[in-house]
């Protein structure tokens, strides 16, 4: 459950400990006597501190600094955000009181702030979020660096822009989770079977040995397909890209290789579109962001959204220069920005919503979007029919190179290539979100490995904490 906390303002500084503390004992007590999560509820929001502009931005803070909104006393509800403003402005949101936490788990929330602002320092990104849910319940959520800092690849900006904690990011692959619930809704009602050959549903697909491929076998990447596209044949318009695809040859006969293949997913968004009737970013929004109330989830973001956007690569002008709002894969942006392996934007506080759904198996704040039996397909094993037990449907299991000590054969979670990762621990009640800017300004092909699994890992310690 995840909610936007309207708590008067504390400052998290170590220096005016004596002040957290009185105010914090008595948002505990405040809090204690709320009635908590109704779906509907709304708060007074506190008075804005201070406003950010595109166009006369503050003045710069270093860049390992960082913002926090933390509570140890709310579930993640839904946020029901206020309609964007039209013009590049914004007023941050009301920050919640700062986190009473032991000092035992204060010491771990320390250290995750100290991964990420070396990580920052050394260069591999400009700015991140961070997102801890624990038993429900956000125990972190911080802002660090900046959102966008550069204008080109070379040139920093006069006035960057500060991340915050509800910065929008290219979810890249942390789409394709969104695109494997909504084939199991499908599933669920009967529309799709999961053994049955993709062709049944998309017939154009059954070239050059491909009518024998499955659905299962598309969501756990044993289709045989390649990682992407190979050859040069044109790919500039939706048409031209789809008809490459069908007429694409296989890398390995289906179900006897892992081959993790954007062309796979994509395949299943064009299956969902043709089985429902409606386009993929329409049936998302219908089936999932709507009912979860994921408001600042969505295919391309209108204009009105940019200032709250984090930039990724900052690409020739001759191309299609500095992305800020834009996908940035470019068979997604081929496509019109709607695709089953990337499109999707969204903030921390939408995805460890979306996690905690599957975490509750398919329910979260009395909405239900799977059956609990549906998601434990997903996130296990697919059996002796599918070459790997580290993928369920589209989800990771157990993979330690980004969830730490997190990994087990019950922890789910996926990878974006902007910088993007979940992970859902259902062993210890945990979801961790780490969004990153690592394209801005260009891509590096920096690995994140390190870090990504440094805060899985501490996360885990967190919890331990607040047992």
């Amino acid at each position: 459950m995840l909610r936007r906390l309207s708590l008067p303002t504390v400052t998290a500084d170590r220096r005016h400990t004596q002040v957290v503390t009185a105010v914090g004992i008595c948002v505990a007590l405040l809090a204690f006597s709320l009635v908590v999560f109704p779906h509907t509820a709304s708060a007074p929001s506190a008075a804005p501190t201070s406003q950010a502009q595109e166009s006369v931005a503050p003045e710069p803070t270093p860049v390992a600094s960082r913002a926090t909104a933390e509570s140890d006393v709310f579930r993640l509800a839904a946020v029901k955000a206020p309609l964007p403003s039209p013009i590049p402005t914004r007023t941050p949101p009301p920050t919640p009181a700062a986190i009473l936490l032991p000092p035992g788990a204060q010491e771990v929330a320390s250290r995750i702030d100290q991964t990420i602002e070396s990580a920052i320092e050394e260069g591999q990104f400009p700015g991140a979020v961070v997102l801890i849910a624990y038993d429900g319940r956000i125990v972190k959520l911080s802002a660090y660096g900046y959102s966008y800092l550069y204008q080109d690849a070379d040139t920093r900006l006069q006035n960057p822009i500060p991340m915050q904690t509800d910065t929008i990011f290219d979810l890249a692959s942390v789409t394709k989770t969104f695109t494997a619930v909504a084939v199991m809704r499908l599933v669920e009602q009967g529309k799709l079977e999961l053994d049955t050959p993709a062709a049944r549903y998309l017939p154009e697909f059954a070239a050059n040995g491909k009518q024998d491929i499955t659905l299962r076998q598309l969501l756990t990447h044993t289709s045989g397909l390649p990682a992407g596209f190979t050859g040069d044949k044109p790919r500039s318009t939706p048409e031209e890209l789809m008809q490459v695809l069908y007429a694409q040859e296989l890398a390995a006969p289906p179900g006897q290789r892992y081959i993790y293949s954007d062309l796979g997913l994509i395949t299943l968004g064009k299956i969902v579109e043709k089985v429902s009737g409606v386009t993929l970013d329409r049936f998302v929004e219908q089936q999932i962001t709507g009912p979860l109330d994921l408001h600042d989830t969505t295919y391309n973001p209108p204009a009105s959204w940019r200032y709250r956007i984090a930039a990724t690569e900052c690409q020739p002008p001759e191309k299609r220069g500095t992305l800020r709002g834009e996908v940035h894969d470019g068979n997604a942006w081929v496509l019109g920005g709607v695709a089953g392996h990337a499109g999707l934007f969204s903030t921390a506080r939408d995805l460890a919503r979306f996690g905690q759904m599957m975490l509750n198996g398919g329910e979260v704040d009395g909405v239900r979007i799977l059956k609990p039996e549906t998601v434990k397909l997903m996130t296990h094993p697919q059996g002796a029919a599918v070459p790997t037990e580290n993928v369920g449907l589209v989800w990771e299991l157990n993979e330690d190179w980004y969830m730490g000590d997190l990994a087990a054969r019950t922890t789910f979670g996926h990878t974006g290539y902007t910088g993007t990762s979940i992970v859902v621990s259902p062993e210890q009640k945990l979801v961790v979100v780490l969004l990153t800017n690592r394209l801005h300004p260009r891509d590096q092909h920096t690995n994140l490995a390190g870090v990504r699994s440094s805060v899985a890992s501490l996360a885990m310690q967190l919890a331990a904490g607040l047992r």
